[in-house]
């Protein structure tokens, strides 16, 4: 049995930690919280169906009423329950995690994920006091049709429209069989740009590759970019709140190398802060300063850095694992306003291939060491201890600074294990440091 909560939802494997009687009761559980009209969506996983049936079941008995949204990806969904007349929202997916997988994310109605269960295990859900509302009372559900036009203006409405037309680009899309075929054709015919489609289809159960969305998973992407003739190719996860890009010879763009593209154009036009996690390669800091931004940093996780953003009104949020956070448009990572982003950068700056080779190349490692909760508290306080004379910062662990690097110690927020992050001008260099805190963490379990 696998279940996790975390603080951007509920996951799990179908029917094996994760079943339609928990569904039911986080129904339940979010009608009894918010009540009145709330939204439910879905990615295309083969069990999206029967969950959407069953948390829209618990709402109903609560008493709240149902906005049935079917499948459209994660962002489009938190921009329908910002942006009209709905307490709040649930959302059906597991993001990246394989098809056997699904989960639940809650939306509030300013369309921000709300962790409130993000402590409670499945005993707690299960046990947990809710509104059951006498037999007239229940909620009605209505289902919406396309409901992805408003979302679509907006973002077409925030780049140079007609740069990118007038540019006549070929894209090579890759949907992973998700929730991004239900809208990117639309954005892309609006903008002139013609496409090329790989798993572009509602089978979430055949994802047509890894459903991680890593470089090692572009292998198809990038050969068909090529083969193809196209600008540029993208691979969206499965809910389509993240991307990563190849470039028109095949090659993977980094995603810190992606991420400073965006931000230098951003910056070009409009000065202000951006912010990153502080697992972020060097990359994206040297591009921020080289534009006369601000660098700012977070905590690792999507909701840290939503978060920040708000916080300092940054113009910019984003992760290296192809999550970007375009505060004019939303506060959440969004893959579909990032792809229309980078085809504004091409279309006004030139090859993606070129863009990416102006970008600071560091080497860049990341391992990790199973260990407890407790012995990650402990883990911390240890490093803490014997660092204190050192340059650092603490935001997320401890992070440690070099002359030509650094080395970021941190507890996994959502799995049991003890993570380090070592990036170096030296390859040699950032192995050997990566290798050193890992036998310093294994020494001190």
């Amino acid at each position: 049995m696998e279940y996790s909560s975390r603080s951007n939802g509920i996951r799990g494997i179908v029917n094996d930690g994760f079943h339609v009687e928990l569904a039911l009761k986080v129904g339940m559980i979010v009608g009894t919280r918010y009540h009145g009209t709330i939204a439910v969506g879905s990615d295309t996983r083969v069990s999206s169906e029967m969950f959407r049936s069953a948390v829209s079941a618990g709402l109903m008995a609560s008493g709240s009423n149902v906005v049935d949204l079917g499948v459209l990806p994660t962002p489009a969904f938190q921009y329908y329950v910002r942006s009209h007349a709905v307490e709040g929202g649930v959302m059906l997916t597991a993001s990246h995690n394989p098809p056997e997988y699904n989960g639940i994310k809650i939306i509030d109605s300013d369309g921000l994920e709300d962790p409130f269960l993000r402590d409670m295990g499945p005993e707690d859900i299960m046990d947990a006091q809710t509104d059951r509302v006498a037999w007239a009372d229940v909620g009605e559900a209505v289902e919406m049709g396309d409901c992805t036009e408003e979302y679509i203006d907006a973002i077409v409405s925030l780049v140079d429209a007609e740069a990118i037309r007038s540019a006549d680009l070929k894209v090579c899309v890759e949907c992973a069989n998700g929730s991004a075929f239900v809208l990117v054709p639309e954005v892309l015919r609006r903008l002139g740009v013609s496409m090329i489609t790989m798993n572009g289809s509602a089978r979430g159960e055949l994802t047509g590759r890894d459903s991680e969305l890593t470089y090692a998973n572009l292998e198809n992407l990038c050969y068909l970019t090529r083969q193809t003739g196209c600008d540029l190719g993208v691979a969206f996860d499965m809910d389509a709140d993240r991307c990563l890009f190849s470039d028109a010879d095949g090659n993977p763009v980094p995603g810190d190398k992606s991420f400073a593209i965006i931000v230098r154009s951003v910056l070009e036009r409009r000065k202000g802060k951006v912010v990153a996690p502080v697992s972020t390669s060097s990359a994206v800091e040297d591009t921020v300063d080289a534009c006369g931004g601000i660098m700012k940093y977070s905590a690792v996780g999507s909701p840290a850095v939503v978060k920040k953003v708000m916080e300092y009104g940054a113009i910019l949020g984003g992760e290296i694992n192809g999550g970007i956070v375009f505060p004019e448009l939303q506060y959440c990572r969004d893959a579909t306003m990032c792809l229309v982003k980078m085809l504004e950068c091409v279309a006004r700056n030139g090859p993606l291939s070129e863009q990416a080779a102006q970008v600071p190349d560091y080497h860049y490692q990341n391992s990790s060491v199973a260990c407890t909760d407790e012995q990650k508290r402990l883990l911390v306080d240890r490093f803490r201890d014997m660092t204190s004379d050192m340059q650092r910062d603490i935001t997320d662990g401890v992070k440690l600074f070099f002359d030509d690097g650094w080395v970021l110690l941190r507890p996994s927020a959502t799995e049991p294990v003890f993570r380090v992050y070592s990036q170096s001008t030296d390859a040699d260099t950032a192995a050997g440091r990566l290798e050193e805190y890992l036998s310093e963490i294994r020494r001190n379990l």
